[in-house]
Parts: structure tokens; sequence; C-alpha cells
């Protein structure tokens, strides 16, 4: 497998897409996040943002809360600001389960399945206004920094769906430029918005 290409040149690809296609979408973007607000996230969780995640922050800050969402991320995943962001994981630190065990499960590799509980360690950087989060796991390992899946109805993490922000942006567009498929899932445009169909 090729290298990836950067978060930046991935995030140009995608903003053509939406220029060409969904430019409503493309105008529910925020603009950059101001480093201050990378910093204080910084100082929240303890230590650095993966460096993908903080360029990808640095190019378009998410969308905003009470906004129409953007389903940039297949199927239905809007990106986080940094200002929402912090407020959600507070929120979801609540759910931090007590058991002794919790500590060893902290310190388990990145991208180790988990049951039952929310990490200090896991980040949310998507919703689907549903409660569910896409979510950089920051454990220790080699596959620190990679995305995972959290929905509140299941409370289970069987591992990483994409193993970077910088894979998660190439593979969304690669769908967009190039026709490739992201677990069964294209881009389309309905009334004007971006959606993801699902293949046969």
């Amino acid at each position: 497998m090729g290298q990836l290409p950067d978060v930046e040149r991935s995030w140009n690809r995608i903003v053509k897409w939406l220029a060409d296609n969904c430019p409503d979408d493309l105008a529910g973007l925020r603009g950059p996040a101001p480093a201050e607000q990378l910093d204080v996230i910084e100082h929240v969780l303890g230590r650095p943002l993966p460096a993908d995640q903080r360029a990808w922050w640095r190019l378009a800050d998410g969308t905003d809360e009470g906004g129409t969402a953007v389903w940039l991320i297949p199927v239905v995943w809007t990106p986080l600001s940094t200002r929402d962001v912090l407020a959600r994981y507070q929120v979801m630190l609540k759910f931090v389960a007590g058991e002794p065990e919790l500590a060893q499960r902290r310190t388990e590799p990145a991208g180790s399945p988990l049951s039952w509980t929310w990490l200090p360690e896991w980040f949310p950087i998507a919703h689907n206004l549903g409660g569910d989060y896409l979510f950089l796991d920051l454990r220790p390992g080699p596959k620190s920094g990679c995305v995972g899946l959290h929905r509140k109805d299941e409370w289970n993490y069987d591992g990483p769906i994409w193993l970077s922000v910088t894979a998660m942006l190439s593979d969304v567009a690669g769908a967009m430029i190039d026709g490739t498929e992201i677990e069964r899932r294209r881009p389309i445009v309905e009334d004007g918005r971006l959606n993801w169909s699902l293949t046969r």
C-alpha cells in the first residue's frame, strides 16, 4: 500500500468536490480553528492532539452545533467544532466506569476492544445528531490516534474503523474524486446536499 496523501491534500480534494457539487454543505463548514483553541483542548486532554487531527482543525473547524449537519463522513457523521467538542467530551466523561480494572484498560494499546464504558483517552471528533460518536483512541501504542465508533445503545468498541484521521480523510476524498467505495457507500447529491448511497 502506497503512502497516504497528507491531510491538506485530501482536504483540498474534498473542498473541491463540495464546491462543485454541494456548495451549501461547503458553506456549512467553519473556517480554520484558532491555534489557541487547540492548545486549550490539549490542556484539557493532558496530551498533544494527533498531528493530523490538529492539521484538520487548522483547515476547518467542523460544523456549528445549531446549524445544518454536513454528512461529510459516511454514513451520517458530521465533524465537531473545537468549541462543541470540549462540551461533549466533558459529558462523556460522566460515563467513565469506576471499576478497579479501568486503570488497566486505559493503558492497553489503542484499538483494543472495550465494552460498557467511555475512556478519558477517547476524544470525539464527529457525531450523528443521535448521541453516537466517531472518536480518537488516544491510548498508547502503534494505533494511537486511530478512529473508533461509539454507539450509545451498544457501548461496544470493536476496534478502529480507520487507523488515523489521515486515512479517514483520504478515503473520503477518494470516494468523492475517484469513485472508490467506503464500506459499500458512495457519495451522492440529494437536493443539493451530500449523502452516502449504499451500493449493491
